[in-house]
């Protein structure tokens, strides 16, 4: 069991989106997804930080954003996509986009543009939570069911 690990799954819901049917994805989908994305963020940012080991990094340690920095470029998958993190007190907008994530948009890209995009709002209070954005019913153009997206990853 882990503690602290709303952004995890806050980008695992964000990218599952919706289920088959347009609802949301099973509980276990979600977690074994926000598991295999800590385990691939960690492991960048202990690369380039391993003295953040247990201190900035680990099990039961709160993540952050920031750590998207060091993967967005690095995994194959995490690389086409954007994440966007809004702050709701503020109303900053963080974005972090993978190096496959197209500069600029063209007409027939749009919906991948889209689909690739998670959005995840940060909200400061209580020591600060994550909570992924996600649209009521999918019109997500990204292709495969929720549990064949969490194969690729």
């Amino acid at each position: 069991l882990m503690y602290n690990q709303c952004f995890y799954l806050s980008l695992a819901r964000a990218y599952l989106s919706a289920d088959d049917e347009g609802g949301e994805p099973a509980r276990e989908l979600l977690e074994e997804t926000a598991l295999h994305l800590k385990r691939v963020i960690e492991t960048a940012v202990l690369r380039a930080h391993p003295e953040w080991a247990g201190r900035q990094v680990g099990e039961d340690l709160q993540a952050f954003s920031d750590f998207l920095f060091y993967v967005m470029s690095s995994n194959a998958l995490l690389s086409e996509l954007a994440v966007a993190i809004v702050d709701s007190s503020s109303g900053a907008v963080e974005v972090y986009r993978g190096m496959s994530y197209p500069a600029e948009a063209s007409p027939h890209a749009d919906d991948q543009l889209r689909a690739n995009l998670l959005v995840i709002k940060f909200l400061a209070q209580d020591g600060g939570h994550y909570q992924a954005l996600v649209p009521k019913r999918s019109d997500s153009k990204r292709t495969g069911s929720s549990r064949e997206r969490r194969q690729v990853l």
